[in-house]
C-alpha cells in the first residue's frame, strides 16, 4: 500500500519551495502521517493521484474490516473490563475465603489444643477410675463368693440347730418345773395349816411327835428325790442349753428344803402321837402322790 502511494506521489509535481529537511526524516514523517488507508487515500487525493477501482474497493473493505475490528475490539475491551471486575470480585472473594480459612485453621488449632489439654487432664483420672472399677468389680465377685459360702455354711449349721431345737421342745414337753414347784408349795402350805390346826387342838399335841417322824422321813425322801430329779434335769437342761433354768429350779428346791428344815425344827418340840392317828390326820391333807410315798 505504501509502495503504491510512493509510486503515485513520484508522478505529481512538487509544489512550491521544498523545506530544508533531511530526506529520510521527511519520508518517515510522511509515512507516520499516512499510516492508515484513509490517510493514504486522502494524501493521494490531495496530490491529484487517480486511485484504481480495485484499490478503492480494497480500501473500502479494509475500512469495513477496521470498523468491525474496532467494534470487536470494543466488545473485547468491555468483556475484558467485565472479566477484570469479575476477577476483582473473585480476588476479593478469594481473599475473604482465605481469611475465613485462616480463621477456621486458627479455631481448629485452638480446638486441637483444648482437646489435647482435656485429654492430658482427664487421662489420669480415667485410668484411676478404670483401675478402681476393676478393683471394685473383683472385690464384688469375692464378696459374692463369700456370701455364697456363708449361705452354704448357714444351711449346714441350721440342721444341728433345728435338731437341738426339736430336742429342747421335747424336753419342755416332758419337764414342767413350775407345776412341780407349785405342787410342793401347796403341800407345804397345807402341812403348815394342818400343823397350826394340830397345835390348837389337844389331840393334835399328842400326834406331833408322830408327825415329826413322818415329816422327817418325808423330808429325807423328798430331799433325795429332789436331788436326783435336779441332777437328771440338770443333765437334760445342759443338753438343751438351759443352765439358767436349772439354776432357778435349784434355788427353788433349796428354798423348799430350808422351809421344811425350819418346819422340822419347830415340830421337834411337840409330843409324839401314835403312827396310826398321824397317818389318818396327814393323809387327809396330802395329795395322792405324797400319800403313796407315806404309805410305803
Amino acid at each position: 500500500m505504501k509502495g503504491e502511494g510512493t509510486q503515485c506521489w513520484t508522478t505529481s509535481p512538487a509544489p512550491g519551495p521544498v523545506p530544508l529537511v533531511p530526506y529520510n526524516e521527511a519520508v518517515s514523517e510522511f509515512q507516520d502521517r499516512n499510516s492508515t488507508p484513509e490517510a493514504q487515500l486522502v494524501a493521494a487525493s490531495s496530490f491529484g493521484v487517480i486511485v484504481p477501482p480495485d484499490t478503492a474497493r480494497r480500501i473500502a473493505d479494509l475500512e469495513s474490516q477496521q470498523a468491525r475490528s474496532q467494534s470487536d475490539l470494543q466488545v473485547a475491551r468491555d468483556r475484558q473490563s467485565a472479566l477484570a471486575s469479575e476477577l476483582s470480585e473473585s480476588a476479593t472473594s478469594h481473599n475473604a475465603a482465605q481469611a475465613k480459612v485462616a480463621r477456621l485453621d486458627a479455631a481448629i488449632k485452638r480446638k486441637n489444643g483444648r482437646l489435647r489439654t482435656l485429654n492430658d487432664n482427664y487421662e489420669r483420672p480415667l485410668r484411676v477410675a478404670d483401675t478402681t472399677i476393676a478393683t471394685h468389680t473383683a472385690e464384688l465377685f469375692r464378696l459374692q463368693d463369700w456370701v455364697s459360702t456363708l449361705d452354704r455354711d448357714l444351711q449346714k449349721a441350721s440342721q444341728p440347730v433345728q435338731t437341738v431345737t426339736s430336742q429342747r421342745d421335747q424336753a419342755r414337753q416332758h419337764i414342767s418345773p413350775p407345776r412341780i414347784v407349785s405342787q410342793r408349795r401347796d403341800t407345804i402350805a397345807r402341812l403348815e395349816k394342818r400343823i397350826n390346826q394340830v397345835e390348837r387342838s389337844t389331840l393334835a399335841k399328842q400326834c406331833v411327835v408322830a408327825i415329826r417322824d413322818l415329816m422327817a422321813r418325808e423330808l429325807d425322801a423328798t430331799h433325795y428325790t429332789s436331788k436326783s430329779t435336779i441332777l437328771n434335769r440338770h443333765g437334760s437342761y445342759r443338753a438343751g442349753g438351759q443352765d439358767a433354768r436349772w439354776r432357778q429350779e435349784l434355788n427353788v428346791q433349796q428354798l423348799k428344803v430350808s422351809a421344811r428344815t425350819a418346819t422340822k425344827q419347830q415340830v421337834q418340840v411337840r409330843p409324839r402321837t401314835p403312827p396310826k392317828v398321824q397317818r389318818m390326820q396327814v393323809s387327809s391333807t396330802m395329795p395322792p402322790e405324797e400319800q403313796s410315798q407315806v404309805e410305803t
